[in-house]
């Protein structure tokens, strides 16, 4: 759709590779933010391209195969956690509690947060 109106399809790009490559936010913290909304809004198109490129910035197999378990899974530190919570929430019901936020504050300063929820938005 966004094709029909050249402007915002440039201006929704220009966003896009912003959120992408001009951010502060660790890229393996953003991939796994962004592969576990794609896993609970079962958006194949998100598992399988950015599956790949978390693969390619270091994240472990065994981490995107167990995505399920993100909870429990020793494959998942306490800083992945925080960000798999905090996208989780956002994603559904769409209601983020204060303590997946404010677990964030420990590692991310306010413009790595503020990148966290735009690249968990933007899907």
């Amino acid at each position: 759709m966004l094709a029909h109106h050249p402007l915002l399809l440039r201006r929704l790009l220009q966003m896009s590779d912003g959120l992408r490559h001009g951010t502060r936010l660790d890229p393996r913290l953003r991939e796994l933010a962004i592969l576990i909304v794609g896993r609970l809004t079962q958006c194949n198109y998100e598992l399988v391209h950015h599956g790949a490129l978390a693969l390619r910035l270091g994240m472990r197999p065994e981490q995107i195969a167990r995505l399920a378990d993100w909870e429990s899974d020793a494959a998942f530190h306490e800083q992945e956690r925080a960000i798999i919570r905090y996208a989780a929430e956002a994603a559904q019901p769409v209601a983020v509690s204060n303590a997946a936020f404010d677990a964030l504050r420990d590692f991310l300063d306010q413009e790595q947060i503020l990148e966290l929820v735009l690249n968990v938005a933007w899907l």
